[in-house]
């Protein structure tokens, strides 16, 4: 899922995407309009634009129009409304002009709607990481639906001096699932909640699943589970749930978990009332959010615990978001060159300092615009064990909405094998 933004200003943009290139790439668009026509950029999030994600793209869109002499507005869509809105307005031929979509499969019934690109005519594309993610189909690696703009991810955090109170190194968090199973118990006899998770939304128990995916997955199998080669119902996605299974079993989770939406453990965990949580990277409850309410050294962070008997390593780290060009829009040159603002340096400083969005460009300076050890501490996950794509960005979108909503009964019914049979016939169709 998606969904996280921050990034900073001041760098000068060195992104230099080739936009008369890619005009090749949009001659089978339907372009009616002017080269100075205003533009749309359809994204998600709510109408607050004074703050957060929506600030940062008015920021964005007025460098663009200071740069270009064109005007872009936004078109946003709640998140959970946004791509059955998407849908519908493809259909209806009014898609706008730039298209924000999530990595990999996740919104791949939006493809046929948007513009054909090749990395090829990116002349800086090498300075943007997760090219991969974007690709139109896995069966050609030199197609894309649009480019990787920001980096997401799932870390795990952790209360220091929570860990401390209970007797714990609040240097050493857990370094196995046994070593996680242990902590809880060290928790729960103080009578601490040890991981914080959302049962109403299912979204944080989503995300510590993709966590896991990194161990049971390798890069060639996430590949695959996109193409079909491997279901969904696959023995490895079922051994990659049986861990946070086990913690539900272990009375690992806060005790009023089923009531809680995400947004509500990024509170409680704020408040210093879980001791963990599986969260994002980038946008929300994160580190800035930490950094804001608990202060920069009083968390930790820490990649997914190692499962017994699994051999891959790697950490959830891949563009948080793609934006391709309408095959309709009125003006697809003005709308590349939207893209390549916000790809910059300075649109994702901007991302970065102003949506806590992590850049997928080595040439911003993540600690030296941010100043949080936490997001330090990511970026040393990173370098340590490797960025990787996961299994569950793969899921499409009637794969992954059944997860959410089936996720968390799962976890109470323990039957996993019908939550995965259910998956595998919404991804199959």
């Amino acid at each position: 899922m998606s969904q996280i933004f921050t990034k900073r200003r001041g760098l000068s943009i060195a992104a230099a995407i080739g936009v008369g290139a890619l005009l090749a790439g949009c001659a089978s668009g339907e372009s009616t309009g002017s080269a100075d026509s205003p533009i749309t950029l359809l994204t998600s999030g709510d109408a607050d634009t004074t703050q957060g994600q929506g600030k940062a793209m008015n920021d964005i869109l007025a460098l663009f129009t200071e740069q270009n002499g064109v005007e872009a507005e936004q078109d946003r869509v709640p998140f959970d409304q946004f791509l059955a809105s998407a849908t519908t307005k493809a259909r209806a031929g009014k898609l706008g002009d730039v298209v924000e979509m999530l990595p990999g499969a996740n919104f791949e019934s939006l493809f046929s709607s948007v513009t054909d690109l090749s990395k090829d005519q990116f002349a800086d594309a090498d300075l943007l990481s997760g090219w991969s993610a974007t690709v139109k189909d896995v069966a050609d690696d030199s197609v894309f639906a649009g480019v990787p703009v920001g980096a997401q991810g799932v870390v795990w955090y952790y209360n220091k001096a929570l860990f401390e109170q209970v007797g714990l190194d609040p240097e050493a968090p857990p370094a196995t699932w046994d070593d996680m199973l242990a902590t809880c118990d060290a928790f729960n006899a103080e009578g601490i909640s040890p991981i914080g998770m959302s049962g109403s939304d299912s979204f944080i128990l989503w995300w510590a699943w993709s966590s896991l995916s990194p161990q049971f997955f390798s890069t060639d199998d996430v590949n695959a589970v996109r193409s079909g080669d491997i279901a969904l119902n696959d023995e490895r996605f079922m051994d990659s749930l049986q861990p946070l299974l086990d913690s539900y079993n272990a009375d690992c989770w806060n005790d009023d978990f089923a009531g809680k939406k995400f947004t509500d453990v990024e509170a409680d965990f704020a408040a210093g009332k879980v001791a963990m949580v599986p969260g994002l990277v980038s946008n929300a409850i994160n580190w800035k959010v930490w950094d804001d309410k608990l202060g920069t050294d009083a968390y930790g962070v820490f990649n997914a615990p190692k499962v017994a008997g699994t051999t891959l390593q790697g950490q959830f780290f891949n563009p948080v978001l793609m934006y391709g060009v309408s095959a309709k829009s009125a003006n697809p040159e003005a709308a590349l060159k939207l893209i390549e603002t916000m790809a910059s340096a300075e649109g994702q400083t901007i991302l970065l300092k102003e949506a806590s969005q992590f850049p997928n460009r080595t040439d911003v300076d993540v600690v030296g615009v941010t100043g949080s050890t936490g997001a330090g501490q990511i970026l040393d996950i990173v370098d340590a064990v490797g960025g990787v794509d996961v299994a569950q960005n793969q899921f499409n979108g009637a794969a992954q909405s059944a997860s959410w909503t089936n996720l968390t009964q799962t976890m109470i019914s323990g039957d996993l094998a019908a939550f995965l049979d259910n998956l595998e016939k919404q991804q199959r169709g």
